[in-house]
């Protein structure tokens, strides 16, 4: 009988020992709590700092161990290249984290490439050897099976059930998700910028943000969006105050990464602390999501491979997001058309309609996508709605005159669907490249970030106070003579006009008795 009050205490296999030294060496950054904190929520155990440290410590016994199904007890064979078979194991991890399915073949021919850049010689990339890499790595031969490894029905069956059973165990308000999504912000509806072309093809990556997103499941509250951008302080920030649209960072890749993760992690789980409230967050399995010391929020991670199938926010909520998004941006471009000005989008106009397009995602797109994904049930007065066609028709006719004005030619003009997705492919999070993993199994990568100011305005014309309030005077004059017009549009054209005059009467100078006796 065991006693009560002791502690129960968690025995980790040399599988699972194995992962977390390559998972380290993955990300060096990472403390051993918050890897300790990472394979809790992994692996739904407790696992210790101590134990992770331990693990560490001795982590030239594992990282390289053959364990072949036996008990730790047994003999152990160590690889023969562990800087190869580590390069290797980096790529895999990259790969799924992208779901893109691996056959025994590619992995095959992926380690012959770094063997040979490695200076490898004379080895036999055998079904032997890789069976023993897999063990060692713990590898499972479902996750490896070529096709199936993309949607396996079992999988996605099992992880749903298995976060519905944990969401039960919480209000839906306290329920979110988080999924980041690459944007193009000011890609042009030209099928050019979305072909291989090299030199076009840079364009379209230089002109990119990653936008992180987080709702709840009943749709009653949207985080601000969290903004990853290339520069620190763009020209076009200067007098915008970013803060009042988004959470605003920057790297050279505009990508999340572990480090910007765990600190926005750290904000929410404050955010929640205030507000006393102990809430579940889901995520996919990207590899920077790794997770530190939190005491009021419980992450639950879905399967590799299934998060399109079962990540709520994948399920139509980032693509009514991006069709909002799409819409601003066509507006903008009929406005540079109409001025007869080169059509142009800067970072800050791009923000503000980031902002403008996630406020426009209805509660009810929210409820029905959570729905769809099969974790919740649909709650009651709940009606079912298509947001992927609504405004369809607008969108088209304003890509249509966008296209004809700017004389794109016929053949190379997007659909309003391939507009949307244009962005689809591009991946938010850190992805090692073949020389950055090379480069990582000799020594730790370091984050450097710099601006890039290229293609922003020159000069930013900024109204004066006495603009200010005669443009909100002429809208008020406009919207008073527009039946359209309703009194919530009015109390909010009211409500700018009081604040201008509050700021007006706040910068006036207080005249002093002195005053009236300075010489005119």
């Amino acid at each position: 009988m065991e006693t009560p009050g002791k502690r129960k205490r968690t025995t980790l296999d040399y599988e699972k020992k194995q992962i977390i030294v390559q998972y380290s060496k993955l990300h060096p950054k990472s403390s051993q709590q918050e890897l300790a904190n990472h394979f809790t929520a992994l692996w739904n155990i407790d696992v210790k700092r101590r134990t992770v440290g331990e693990i560490l410590t001795k982590s030239s016994q594992f990282e390289n161990v053959d364990c072949e199904g036996t008990p730790p007890r047994k003999r152990h064979r160590s690889a023969h290249y562990a800087d190869m078979e580590s390069a290797l194991f980096m790529w895999f991890s990259n790969a799924r984290a992208q779901n893109i399915p691996i056959s025994v073949e590619i992995l095959k021919t992926k380690a012959k490439q770094f063997g040979t850049e490695m200076g490898i010689t004379g080895f036999s990339y055998s079904n032997g050897w890789l069976s023993r890499f897999k063990m060692r790595h713990g590898i499972s031969s479902q996750i490896i099976s070529g096709e199936s490894a993309g949607v396996d029905p079992q999988l996605i069956s099992d992880g749903r059930q298995k976060a519905a059973s944990v969401i039960k165990n919480y209000e839906l308000k306290n329920v979110f998700n988080i999924d980041e999504t690459g944007l193009f912000y000011r890609l042009l509806p030209d099928r050019s910028l979305t072909t291989a072309d090299a030199t076009k093809g840079v364009k379209k990556i230089k002109d990119r943000i990653t936008i992180a997103l987080c709702c709840n499941a009943d749709g009653s509250e949207k985080l601000k969006p969290f903004v990853i951008g290339k520069a620190g302080n763009p020209r076009c920030f200067k007098n915008f105050n970013v803060g009042l649209y988004c959470d605003y960072v920057h790297n050279k890749k505009a990508w999340m990464t572990s480090v910007i993760f765990s600190d926005w992690l750290q904000k929410f789980n404050s955010k929640m602390r205030r507000q006393n409230r102990e809430v579940l967050l889901i995520m996919d399995n990207a590899p920077s999501h790794i997770i530190p010391a939190l005491s009021n929020v419980k992450i639950h991670f879905l399967p590799p491979t299934t998060t399109s199938h079962l990540q709520p926010l994948d399920s139509g909520i980032i693509q009514s997001f991006k069709k909002h998004y799409r819409k601003q941006q066509l507006s903008h471009l009929i406005k540079c058309i109409d001025r007869r000005e080169t059509p142009s989008l800067f970072l800050d106009s791009a923000i503000r309609y980031v902002k403008i397009a996630w406020d426009s995602v209805t509660s009810e797109t929210i409820i029905n996508c959570w729905t769809h994904s099969g974790l919740i049930k649909k709650p009651e007065g709940i009606t079912e709605s298509d947001d992927s066609t609504q405004g369809t028709s607008e969108l088209e006719n304003m890509l249509q005159r966008v296209q004809e004005d700017l004389e794109m030619d016929p053949d190379m003009r997007l659909t309003i669907q391939q507009f949307i997705d244009s962005d689809r492919d591009a991946n938010p999070t850190e992805v090692l490249t073949d020389s950055e993993i090379l480069e990582t199994v000799k020594k730790p990568t370091s984050e450097s970030e710099s601006d890039d100011s290229d293609n922003e305005p020159k000069n930013i014309y900024i109204p004066s106070m006495s603009e200010a309030k005669t443009g909100i005077d002429n809208i008020l004059k406009f919207l008073e003579h527009d039946e359209r017009t309703t009194e919530q549009e009015i109390n909010k054209c009211l409500s700018i006009q009081t604040y201008l005059f509050q700021l007006s009467q706040n910068s006036s100078k207080q005249r002093t008795i002195s005053d009236f006796f300075k010489k005119k």
